[in-house]
């Protein structure tokens, strides 16, 4: 298939073979509601705006959504090739997706701050939902499809019932949170800083009102990193302390109010930028890469950490989020044999 002539992005494999699809196994969640007039405005000005595009079999396939700077470059996944572009964001943030392949990206190093939906493969935003203060992690509840979103200006974690209308506000008082995941039982974590730079970990049990501290028996010493649900353990990514920075995923068992690490994932020849995300599902890993002025998306076997393939990303800046998104017939994303 040929690219539009603005961007060309290569595809370089290791063992192509065994480079496997991946996405979140999550049920279905009702349709959202009507847009609020406020959101309506806020969609329509950034419609007006900007130069988006996708290709029309985008909504056919398995995509992956890589941000970077103001914008977010969609690709078939797994072969890698471009298929879309979302434009003319405020700073992008990170990304998450739901089980209806909906998509939702946070931004908020200008105004408006707060949270862009987008139907899979769609190319205009569905949704804007507002977050005081700057939006940074955000996570979709499998049961019920609320969404949480991290203020990291405000300490807050914010959480929109069926990911629509206005949130209710969540505040450990001592705690500057960084990210958040739900686990398959519809319990909220969250991470970030008890104001150093020691990781902190605390729990909102499903239909909790009050955060609970969690105790973690191995120090970790990188306070900022994303955070996933990879089916069975809470997964942070810390920063290695010396030399270039590389990602190390901590996969840890919370039981008890305790916080366990039974295993890190180094993942190979890996040098990133400031903690950028990653996304994880059954045995691949996939973390974005910025050094300098060389952008790249990584992926690994998951959990041993060996590189499997590799997209080139020469026109995005500093690459930040990422997520994958299954096309709305799939009760997961499918594995494909690649070509």
């Amino acid at each position: 298939m040929k690219l539009p002539a603005l961007r060309r992005y290569a595809l370089c494999f290791g063992t192509a073979a065994l480079l496997a699809a991946c996405g979140g196994s999550q049920p279905p969640i009702g349709a959202p509601g009507a847009m609020p007039q406020s959101q309506t405005s806020v969609v329509a000005a950034h419609a007006q705006r900007d130069g988006s595009w996708m290709l029309p079999e985008a909504t056919s396939q398995d995509l992956l959504y890589v941000s970077g700077g103001n914008e977010v470059d969609v690709y078939a996944y797994p072969s890698g090739e471009q298929v879309g572009s979302l434009t003319n964001f405020h700073g992008t943030g990170y990304e998450c997706a739901d089980s209806a392949g909906d998509v939702f990206i946070t931004t908020g190093s200008g105004s408006p701050s707060g949270v862009y939906e987008y139907a899979h493969g769609g190319s205009q935003p569905i949704s804007f939902l507002s977050v005081p203060y700057s939006a940074a992690g955000c996570s979709v509840d499998p049961l019920s499809g609320n969404l949480a979103v991290v203020g990291i200006d405000s300490d807050s974690v914010y959480v929109f019932v069926g990911a629509q209308g206005s949130p209710v506000a969540y505040r450990d008082p001592d705690l500057r949170a960084w990210d958040v995941a739900y686990d398959d039982s519809g319990n909220l974590f969250a991470h970030g800083s008890y104001g150093n730079d020691q990781l902190a970990l605390v729990e909102l049990p499903k239909g909790g009102s009050e955060f609970q501290d969690i105790t973690i028996e191995s120090k970790l010493d990188t306070a900022y990193g994303a955070m996933l649900w990879d089916g069975k353990y809470i997964d942070i990514a810390t920063e290695t302390a010396a030399g270039p920075r590389r990602s190390v995923v901590n996969r840890l068992k919370v039981a008890n109010g305790k916080a366990t690490t039974i295993g890190k994932v180094w993942l190979a020849r890996q040098e990133t930028g400031y903690w950028p995300e990653f996304w994880i599902d059954s045995d691949m890993i996939i973390e974005p890469s910025t050094i300098g002025r060389i952008q790249k998306v990584f992926s690994w076997k998951y959990p041993g950490g060996k590189e499997m393939a590799k997209i080139s990303d020469p026109n995005n800046y500093r690459l930040w989020g990422v997520t994958l998104s299954s096309m709305p017939s799939h009760a997961r994303v499918q594995r494909k044999t690649l070509q």
